[in-house]
């Protein structure tokens, strides 16, 4: 058994376990990006139920293609 070697592996390999709180932020971390705060840390809220401490523009390039 082998564990995904990136984090965009990790979310097109179809486990939707702890995507869908990625994917709920989404749309936070664009309207960050829009108004110039992508370069911050996602709220404390985003940040616990990801379980990472994350970017605004991290988590979108992350997730932008999913």
């Amino acid at each position: 058994m082998q564990a995904p070697a990136s984090d965009r592996e990790y979310f097109s390999g179809g486990d939707d376990t702890g995507i869908n709180a990625w994917l709920s932020n989404l749309p936070i971390a664009e309207q960050m990006m829009k108004d110039g705060k992508g370069d911050q840390v996602m709220d404390e809220k985003a940040c616990e139920a990801m379980g990472i401490r994350i970017t605004a523009y991290r988590l979108w390039s992350l997730l932008s293609e999913v």
